[in-house]
């Protein structure tokens, strides 16, 4: 629960665009159901098991089965987890928790698997709200009350926790949907005038009614199987935010400068994923990711002095924001936070970008000296 280990001092006051958050890639792909699971099958964790290790940002792709129900994938063989599963867990969690707690949870529900007709669309939006029920972010992006609104990475984190109604605060779940870049748009939200249960919000390859609202995601993957051109791919990303054509040129997006405090209304997501091709059918993503991808992470933010890579010594109240660290296989590689001795040693051992999440959440406030590694 480090987000409400940092909340009354770090988080309460700051919008999401000044905050960073870890997150799984395809986050419902860790059932080791098939023998093709190797080329597919992202995290080892199932959601409880995520939740419980600090994940609150989640990249969840839905397929329909035959029977109705809801399922995530990564490519059309794989199926990973059931919504029915997915949403039972957050739910759990949430009761798990104290009341007082104050965690937020972002899903980001994308990439339809065949086409979705427009009833397709709706049932599952109400699936969605129905079951996550008050749990959901109490606001919406584009109604015509001006009171029920608001921009989910401007307001400030604690905003976001309270029901505007009885003003009152619990741990939320905040879901953006069709919330990818890389896809087409889909014909159900393209109306400007829609407006979505609460809850839920679209960035901006939709044009919605209400433009304060509008929300930007940079999440462009770096499409290299090779470590070090993914991390310097990303870099670029980061700093020079580079992208691929097919975002820009499909929705006439233009990208804001991404400054050391982050944008206005926009979140910058670290993709620290490998392409899965077909020279490493050997090697499952997991396996790659524990052994040569995520240890490798350390290096992104401060310079190993074994291995000297001078730009990317990394400085949060320098260097651009990042928002979203994401990878896979989350917890296979560990570290303190904050050493023995630091007033803030109780967070405790976590996952590699939990741990980096926190450390940037606090080191990224205020004047407080920024010391990489050191002690963790």
């Amino acid at each position: 629960m480090w987000m409400t280990q940092l909340f009354a001092n770090y988080l309460q006051n700051r919008p999401l665009s000044a905050i960073t958050i870890p997150g799984t890639h395809d986050s419902g792909c860790y059932v080791n159901s098939m023998r093709l699971a190797r080329m597919a099958r992202t995290q080892t964790a199932d959601m409880a098991a995520q939740l419980a290790g600090g994940i609150r940002y989640f990249d969840l792709r839905p397929a329909i089965a035959r029977n109705g129900t809801y399922w995530t994938y990564h490519g059309a063989p794989y199926w990973g987890d059931s919504f029915d599963n997915i949403l039972r867990a957050i739910i759990n969690y949430f009761t798990t928790i104290r009341a007082a707690d104050c965690e937020l949870v972002i899903l980001n529900i994308s990439h339809f698997n065949g086409e979705w007709g427009d009833d397709m669309h709706a049932r599952f939006i109400d699936y969605l709200s129905n079951t996550l029920g008050d749990r959901l972010v109490q606001y919406t992006q584009n109604s015509a009350t001006v009171a029920d609104n608001i921009n989910l990475f401007n307001a400030n984190y604690g905003q976001l926790l309270v029901n505007p109604g009885d003003r009152s605060v619990k741990s939320r779940v905040a879901i953006l949907y069709d919330g990818a870049m890389d896809q087409r748009r889909e014909p159900y939200l393209v109306n400007p005038a829609l407006t979505l249960p609460r809850g839920f919000f679209l960035i901006n390859k939709y044009v919605i009614g209400q433009a304060a609202n509008s929300l930007t995601l940079f999440d462009q993957y770096s499409n290299a199987s090779d470590v070090d051109e993914m991390a310097a791919t990303q870099y670029r990303r980061l700093t020079q935010r580079g992208n691929r054509t097919i975002a820009p040129a499909q929705f006439g997006v233009n990208y804001p400068a991404n400054p050391a405090g982050g944008a206005p209304g926009t979140l910058h997501l670290l993709s620290w994923t490998c392409t899965y091709w077909g020279r490493s059918l050997m090697t499952s993503i997991v396996d790659r990711a524990a052994n040569d991808v995520n240890p490798r992470l350390r290096r992104f933010f401060v310079r190993d002095p074994l291995n000297p890579v001078p730009s990317w010594s990394y400085h949060p109240e320098r260097d651009p924001k990042i928002n979203i660290i994401y990878t896979d296989h989350f917890a296979s590689a560990t570290s303190n936070a904050f050493g023995g001795g630091h007033p803030d040693q109780g967070l405790g051992l976590m996952a590699m970008p939990v741990a980096l999440a926190a450390k940037l959440n606090k080191y990224g406030a205020g004047a407080q000296a920024w010391t990489g590694w050191d002690g963790w």
